[in-house]
């Protein structure tokens, strides 16, 4: 029998009940009574209706929304036509006449949630939506409109033609006398226009904007900040999504901004909200940040008032605040000017920033010249360009910082130094080695202040990532001296940054650091032994990193016998219970991954111990919640991403731990090649997934990354072993081949993108000939066309951001760089169907007719360089692999080959000559007609008196060696005599490394074969040829065969005797003479 409605109401009170017991009770039966959906949603529906107890019906619709949303809890499918109807009746009623504000908000999430769940089923909804935003009760607006805004992403599209009669509505909402109405419309207007796809639909909203800002100042007025920060987060929100929505309010919204920013009544969190506003805008739109007067004037002394405002805490001098993990408005404002100068450049920040640095620096408060320093460190990276040619100056400023009286400060120089370091090197440490090193040693010495110590042997970390070793060696007895004494007597942070410098200085030096080895690895085996306890997790992990890369340094002969003992502790560490925080697992993965390389093919028996912890680290699974938007507590360790009114919480740390074995996997994959084939089936299985594991870009590429060295483990392992033919790794491909063209098809990353069509190529090579059947050839015809097409969509874009009106210098190389990146995908495409014309012999051509219809439209003249070149390059492999197959496609591809051999542009050119020495090669009698036209084309460009300018002359080498390429294979129907003569006249060929080979394979070839032409009449071009091979031997201009030949023809001619002989010697000079007597003895 169904319990009363009295029983069902006692029954939600004791859900609220404070005793465990009690509610446990309680949750069961209410889960009990969801296999009678019709019993439960009619008792909920009569609970929010009926009952006296606010707490019950706010309870009650919190429960009504889980049962008939679209959770798992849902039993709304379960309830027949009728029951639905009386649910929704009566949620409208009660939504009406519900007069507690907390209940109403509750009740309001149930409509939506369920107008959600049935898109389409509920067309009383919206016209009593409408009708309640003209109620004389306030509350009946606000809830209205707060429906309205989640109900959004659903019922957008079907407004969209409804769109004066919405913009009547939210007028009237944000014009409303009441606050709560204001910020509710406001709330509603931002999501429809989050869910508007075409920019062009949302400028029909532009007339709300004043009201929309009205609502901010009412707020701050009223001293509502709560209601404030909201309306200030959905800014932000419309700034992050389309700035130019913004466009003809901004001379009244930047200002405002910059005002909330620096209202000292306010609580930081909304004056944050205010710079948060200004930074998205510049992140998402520079160039109109750029052109606003003003913006950058104004706000970057804001964030230098922020930055001011650090914390004078004495606990931070020693270390001991370790664990504070409290973000700071000082904190905000330092991320604030980092994103600044990334997004807009150094052009107009460095000025402005540089003309307020200097009153900092001499200032009397030591917060004024820390933040001065900090400010100097942060821009490096987004204005190199502009700070570069002024490095002296700034180090100058800073270095009289080292000595300064506050321990803040010298902190911040070491801080200024090692960004630096980072940010501009190897030119800085060119440069300012001499000025830098001597007061990063000095400031070591501070042992009153551990951390300022510890953060100057942080510096020397950064110096020596981008140092030579003949920089740093001068420096090397001083540093350690200083880092070993360090090492022994100091502080716990201190000598986790030391033990990390010494490694810095072994990695920098490498063999040179042989003489300090004895010195330094007893130390370091020593923090392995005996710093066992939970204080100095991070210590010994450092002293793994420190070990294993002064082992790679100094080389296997050195460090073997150690490594035996230290492997034996990081097998002890490893087979010990670590916890999920203990950052030894990290240094232990990378630790053995270094002692791999030092060992080489001698590891592979510790391979066993290594790889099954390795492999668990590789299977972890990203930790991933989802949260209410405003039920979210930050966290360290995770990162939390907006997605609707949700939150995903990622656990970035299991993600780090997940990515660092997988790279390790790379790095056994690779240096051990055969000796991994025991994992390679495992490995696989393992990986392949990952090529889509969009939680981490690190995971994903080295899952790019190892495939070919899986495929080549496997390949070597039956080469050496003599074992199964090619079908085992023609059959791992095959597993990898579907996933990794998916792959391809969803990157995001751009990096990886590319990363990925290496790998895919190299694979290709390993699998070898003809290993793709007709299908898989047409899938990936498929996905490189879909990655074509994808890069005429962001082409097109960027067009149409060049073409706004913010468009300005460093957009236009924000724009470049794309550009730059989009031409290496282009490039990794032209050479994966360049390969596959190499080694798909059986099958390519019907794979080539797919991209004949581009290929041909991005050879037309009004297509970009970088088109026509790809075009060329792909239709010149084609002839050179494909041979007599390419002979039907000349009539689509040689006319623009020979229009583009004397193109402006270099690469075009380039692709356009050598193409057109393999269609001489290839073309025989079909082509011969067209033999004249080609070498007057070669010739010209040849002659040019821009053959050799700057990047010219690899394209001119190329068409001397097409010309070679005439005379070898064409000469029937040109002027032989006269062409050689001409030939031999360019030569030598000194420029392109690659096609120099081919052009003295030639000439070599011409003399061997006495070709009388080349010789020339009673061989008068001796001397010419002399001096050619004089010029050429003993450089890498040609191979160990050319020398031989050439070597041999030398020896041919002495022996000859001919009387033109000695005249080719006297010719040349001392040094010529020189090599010829060394060639012939």
């Amino acid at each position: 029998m169904e319990p009363t409605i009295e029983q069902f109401e006692a029954l939600v009170h004791q859900l609220m009940s404070g005793e465990n017991d009690v509610r446990k009770n309680a949750e069961a039966a209410f889960q009990e009574m969801k296999k009678t959906p019709l019993y439960l949603c009619s008792s909920l529906v009569k609970l929010v209706r009926s009952s006296q107890h606010e707490a019950i019906r706010g309870l009650a619709s919190v429960l009504l929304r889980r049962v008939i949303g679209r959770g798992t809890e849902s039993v709304w499918e379960q309830l027949d036509q009728p029951n639905q109807a009386f649910v929704k009746t009566n949620l409208l009623e009660a939504l009406r006449t519900e007069p507690i504000a907390h209940v109403r908000s509750k009740l309001g999430d149930a409509v939506a949630e369920l107008a959600v769940s049935i898109p389409g089923q509920w067309p009383e909804l919206l016209p009593f939506l409408f009708q309640a935003t003209k109620s004389e009760r306030e509350t009946d607006r606000e809830t209205a409109l707060l429906i309205f805004s989640q109900l959004a992403p659903e019922i957008g599209e079907s407004l969209r033609t409804h769109f004066t009669v919405l913009r009547g509505v939210l007028s009237a909402g944000l014009s409303d006398s009441n606050l709560k109405v204001r910020i509710a419309a406001l709330t509603a207007t931002a999501n429809f226009l989050q869910y508007l796809n075409e920019p062009s639909e949302r400028t029909q909203f532009q007339q709300l904007l004043p009201m929309m800002l009205g609502c901010v100042s009412s707020a701050l007025n009223a001293q509502q900040e709560d209601e404030a920060r909201a309306a200030l987060e959905l800014f932000v929100d419309l700034a992050e999504l389309d700035p130019t929505f913004l466009r003809p309010c901004l001379n009244e919204i930047i200002p405002a901004m910059q005002h909330i920013a620096t209202v000292a009544s306010l609580e930081e969190s909304t004056q944050q909200l205010g710079v948060e506003f200004l930074i998205t805008l510049a992140e998402n739109k520079p160039g109109m940040a750029r052109r606003h007067p003003k913006f950058v004037d104004t706000l970057v002394p804001i964030l230098l008032k922020m930055m001011v405002g650090i914390d004078d805490n004495h606990a931070w001098n020693t270390g001991d605040d370790e664990d504070e993990v409290e973000i700071t408005a000082s904190d905000i404002g330092e991320e604030s000017l980092d994103r600044l100068a990334l997004a807009l450049g150094g052009k107009i920040l460095v000025p402005i920033l540089f003309g307020l640095l200097p009153q900092l620096m001499r200032d009397q408060n030591w917060k004024h010249r820390h933040t001065a320093l900090m400010a100097i460190s942060i821009i490096g990276e987004g204005c190199n360009k502009q700070l570069a040619p002024g490095l002296a100056e700034i180090i100058k400023q800073i270095l009289p910082f080292f000595s300064d009286s506050h321990p803040r400060v010298r902190w911040a120089a070491c801080n200024t130094a090692g960004q630096m370091a980072s940010d501009f090197g190897p030119e800085f440490q060119q440069n300012f080695h001499s000025q830098i090193l001597p007061v990063l040693v000095a400031v070591m010495d501070d042992r009153e202040n551990p951390r300022v110590q510890s953060h100057a042997a942080s510096a020397v970390i950064n110096f020596c990532e981008h140092a030579s070793s003949e920089i740093l060696l001068p420096y090397v007895e001083l540093l350690l001296t200083k880092l070993m004494a360090l090492l022994q007597g100091g502080r716990t942070i201190v000598q986790e940054q030391v033990v990390t410098a010494i490694a810095a200085i072994a990695d920098c030096i490498q063999a040179d650091f042989a003489r300090y080895y004895d010195a330094v690895m007893p130390f370091l085996k020593n923090i392995l032994l005996n710093a066992n306890t939970k204080e100095f997790r991070t210590l010994r992990g450092k002293a793994m990193e420190c070990c294993t890369l002064i082992g790679v340094a100094v080389g296997k002969d050195k460090f073997y016998p150690d490594a035996k003992d230290i492997m034996e502790m990081m097998l002890k560490t490893q087979t010990t219970v670590l916890d999920n925080d203990d950052p030894q697992v990290g240094f232990l993965l990378q630790a053995w991954a270094r002692i791999c390389r030092c060992l080489g093919k001698d590891f592979v028996p510790y391979l066993g111990h290594v790889m099954p912890p390795l492999l668990q680290s590789a299977k972890l699974s990203p930790d991933v919640t989802v949260y209410d938007s405003d039920n979210v507590q930050e966290q360290e360790g995770w990162e939390f991403i907006p997605v609707g009114d949700k939150r995903i919480g990622i656990n970035t740390s299991v993600l780090e731990e997940k990515s660092t074995a997988c790279n390790m996997i790379f790095c056994y994959a690779s240096e051990l090649e055969e000796g991994f084939f025991p994992y390679v089936d495992e490995t696989t299985k393992l990986l392949v997934p990952l090529l889509r594991f969009f939680y981490h870009d690190g995971v994903r590429s080295a899952a790019v990354t190892t495939m070919p060295c899986l495929i080549t483990s496997a390949s070597r392992y039956f080469a050496t072993t003599g074992g199964q033919d090619n079908s085992y790794v023609r059959n791992l491909f095959n597993f990898m081949f579907v996933p990794f063209l998916e792959a391809m098809k969803e990157e995001i990353d751009m990096e990886i993108l590319v990363l990925a069509i290496e790998s895919f190529v190299e694979c290709l090579d390993v699998v070898g000939e003809n290993a793709l059947t007709d299908e898989q050839m047409a899938q990936v015809a498929e996905v490189l066309l879909e990655l074509l097409g994808e890069m005429q969509v962001r082409r097109h874009e960027r067009n149409s951001r060049k073409s706004e009106e913010d468009h300005d210098d460093e957009e236009e190389e924000r724009i470049s760089d794309e550009e730059e990146r989009d031409q290496e995908i282009s490039s990794g495409i032209a050479e994966t169907i360049g390969h596959l014309a190499k080694l798909q012999k059986n099958n390519f051509i019907p794979f080539f007719d797919k991209f004949v219809p581009l290929l041909v439209e991005l050879l037309k003249p009004t297509s970009q360089e970088s088109d026509r070149q790809m075009a060329l390059c792909i239709f010149d492999d084609l002839c050179e692999f494909q041979r007599e197959r390419a002979l039907p496609y000349f009539p689509h591809f040689l006319p623009q080959l020979l229009a583009y051999i004397g193109d402006e542009d270099p690469t075009v050119r380039q692709a356009a000559v050598y193409g057109a020495g393999i269609v001489v090669s290839v073309g025989g009698p079909h082509i011969a007609s067209a033999i004249p036209e080609i070498l007057a084309r070669l010739t010209a460009v040849i002659t040019s008196p821009t053959a050799r300018a700057e990047g010219f002359a690899n394209p001119t080498e190329n068409a001397i060696a097409a010309v070679g390429k005439i005379l070898q294979f064409q000469s029937g129907v040109i002027d032989a005599s006269s062409t050689f003569q001409q030939w031999l006249s360019w030569l030598p060929v000194t420029s392109d490394k690659i096609e120099s080979k081919v052009t003295y394979a030639q000439f070599c070839q011409f003399i061997e074969s006495n070709n009388p032409h080349m010789l020339g009449p009673n061989g008068a071009n001796l001397p010419k040829i002399i001096q050619v091979m004089a010029t050429v031997l003993f450089t890498d201009l040609i191979d160990e065969d050319l020398h031989k030949r050439i070597v041999n023809i030398l020896k041919n001619i002495q022996q000859g005797g001919s009387p033109l002989l000695q005249q080719a010697w006297q010719s040349l000079t001392p040094e010529l003479q020189a090599k010829l007597q060394r060639a012939i003895s």
